[in-house]
């Protein structure tokens, strides 16, 4: 965290106005709604008496959601396409790979880790999303290249 705040206070350099007291806020809202979802979580997992199973599966997903959300919020802040794309990519991936996968990369992580072979279906759905997201990528990449920092 703490090379996230070196390398965001660095970054802002320069940046004066309206455009930094933007960078600021959003900068900020990312460790608040962290925090925020954080001590929410644990007040559902405790005053609902949600079992370990639940509590295991509900954590990661909020959290996902979140950080999609964020990045929406970033691509309709600034007009930002590619980050708002990203933003749907990861709410709609993580919605995805449910449907399509149950437990999808936790299961491959589990398998990984136990020297267990991992469910072909699980590979594949890896693999498509991995390709994907690299082509998404280069062409954003391409998109900005030349356009940023002039």
């Amino acid at each position: 965290m703490g090379t996230s705040a070196f390398v965001g206070i660095r970054s802002g350099r320069g940046v004066a106005g309206e455009s930094s007291k933007q960078g600021l806020l959003y900068g900020l809202t990312w460790p608040v709604t962290m925090t925020a979802l954080g001590v929410i979580v644990s007040a559902m997992a405790t005053r609902l008496d949600l079992p370990d199973a639940a509590v295991t599966v509900l954590v990661p997903a909020l959290f996902v959601f979140l950080v999609g959300a964020l990045y929406l919020l970033s691509g309709a802040i600034w007009g930002d396409l590619t980050n708002y794309l990203l933003g749907f990519w990861i709410v709609a991936g993580s919605r995805r790979s449910r449907r399509c996968c149950p437990r999808g990369a936790r299961d491959l992580v589990v398998r990984a880790t136990t020297g267990t072979s991992p469910d072909g279906l699980a590979l594949v759905v890896f693999a498509v999303w991995t390709v994907v997201t690299a082509a998404v990528a280069v062409w954003a990449y391409r998109r900005d290249e030349g356009r940023r920092f002039t």
